[in-house]
Order: C-alpha cells, then sequence, then structure tokens
C-alpha cells in the first residue's frame, strides 16, 4: 500500500470512527483531535491560525486536552466540522452502588445501636444480626437520599 492509499485509508477510519459517535474516555479527547487533524492533512500551524490561538496552545492542547475547558475544545473542533458529544459511564449500576451503601451505612447503624445496648446491658441476640442490617439496608435503599449518602 502506498502513501496516497494509506492517508486515504487513515482518513476513512478517522472519519467512521467521528460518524458512528464511538465513544471513547475524555482523556483521550486531545489525542482524538489529533486523530481527525491529521485526517485531514492539516498541520497544527494551520488549525491554531484557523481558531486564532498559537501552534503552543494547540500542540498542549492535543496533549492535555482533558485538562482543557470545553469552550476551547469546542473552539478547536468548529474549523474541522467536528462536534462534541458527552456521555456518562458508570462501572457498576447506580442501583447496585446505593445498594452497597445502603448495606454499609446499615452496618454501621446496627454496630452503633449494638453498642450503646450493650453498654445498657441489653445487647441483642447475634443471631438475628443479619436480619437486622438487612432489613436496615432494604429500608435505606428503598428511598434513597441525602442522609443515606452523609457519614455516621
Amino acid at each position: 500500500m502506498n502513501s496516497k492509499e494509506t492517508k486515504r485509508l487513515r482518513l476513512k477510519q478517522v472519519s467512521e470512527s467521528i460518524q458512528s459517535h464511538e465513544l471513547f474516555p475524555a482523556q483521550e479527547i486531545g489525542r482524538k483531535m489529533a486523530d481527525v487533524r491529521q485526517a485531514l492533512g492539516m498541520s497544527q500551524a494551520q488549525l491554531a491560525k484557523r481558531i486564532g490561538i498559537s501552534q503552543q496552545a494547540l500542540n498542549k492542547l492535543e496533549n492535555r486536552g482533558a485538562f482543557s475547558s470545553i469552550e476551547t475544545i469546542e473552539k478547536a473542533l468548529k474549523p474541522l466540522n467536528i462536534g462534541l458529544n458527552f456521555s456518562l459511564s458508570s462501572k457498576e449500576s447506580l442501583l447496585r452502588k446505593v445498594d452497597k451503601r445502603a448495606l454499609e451505612k446499615a452496618e454501621k447503624i446496627v454496630d452503633r445501636t449494638e453498642a450503646g445496648m450493650a453498654m445498657e446491658l441489653q445487647q441483642p441476640h447475634s443471631s438475628g444480626r443479619r436480619d437486622r442490617v438487612k432489613k436496615l439496608a432494604e429500608r435505606l435503599a428503598s428511598m434513597p437520599g441525602r442522609s443515606l449518602w452523609d457519614d455516621i
């Protein structure tokens, strides 16, 4: 494959990636911008001039894009005719996150309650502890609110 064919193939790949709205981590925004610019055959100096910033500023943006303001990134993408879409992602479901927090909080509440009762010589039987924690966790998770996230 010659250089001309390679450049055309790269342009096609980058174009398809952009048009498919392929998701990528925010830290990669600068690299993705550089990929688009390079696929178009545009130099940093040429894009910087179109944006109205120095080449050094564009280089910094391409290398540290995730640390730039959204306005700066959008300004840099505009001459490339590229829009910016946002997506939030989570490593676990929000329901799972609430359930885990509710269980943590329920365990602390039951521990604190049982410690207070022990000082009054009213320690509840330990065999029911798991059920007490589970029921309290279910109640806390059923109506998550600000108090769920307060420290105990």
